[in-house]
């Protein structure tokens, strides 16, 4: 994990995704939500949580969408709608 100082280290990307929306961006209902990515080098914000999710795959490289065509695979949706034009 590459979060701020977090060197915690991962088997999978999907367990790192799971890490950085658990650990670092956290749920409103916990008090504990952070809307600015503090991933080694980026400064993205969202305006809220479902945006930074999608945002934080880019960095985990967890690929979530899948073409069943050609097995291509995108981490973020408009992406994924743009190939299958």
């Amino acid at each position: 994990c590459q979060w701020g100082t977090c060197a915690e280290t991962f088997n999978s990307p999907n367990d790192l995704y799971n890490h950085i929306c658990e650990a670092h961006i956290g749920r409103k209902v916990t008090r504990n939500l952070c809307l600015q990515c503090s991933w080694q080098g980026c400064r993205y914000t969202g305006a809220k949580r479902d945006q930074i999710t999608p945002h934080v795959r880019v960095h985990t490289k967890r690929a979530t969408y899948t073409c069943a065509k050609c097995s291509h695979t995108t981490m973020r949706l408009s992406d994924f709608k743009k190939h299958a034009r």
